[in-house]
């Protein structure tokens, strides 16, 4: 039998186990999902800690593309860097 031998080399990329989102993030930037979600929908004047629409509407997507059936899901992506990172 032969066994199969791998050699592991330090890279500088974030990996993460939810490559899908990062492909959704892509879709959502350069479609400028964001900018247009802001446009239609702004940010309401009355509060300066209200978050921008599209920070909402992409965390659901997000949320809902990964499985998320409650806003305690959302959590998941908190800790996601990969996905943070590809975003700015």
């Amino acid at each position: 039998m032969d066994i199969l031998t791998y050699k592991t080399a330090h890279s500088t990329h974030t990996l993460s186990s939810r490559t899908g989102l990062v492909v959704l993030g892509e879709l959502i930037r350069r479609l400028k999902l964001s900018e247009t979600v802001d446009r239609l929908m702004p940010k309401t004047e009355r509060s300066n800690r209200t978050y921008r629409s599209s920070t909402i509407v992409n965390t659901f997507m997000l949320m809902l593309h990964e499985g998320g059936r409650s806003l305690d899901d959302v959590r998941r992506l908190r800790d996601e860097s990969a996905l943070l990172n590809q975003s700015n």
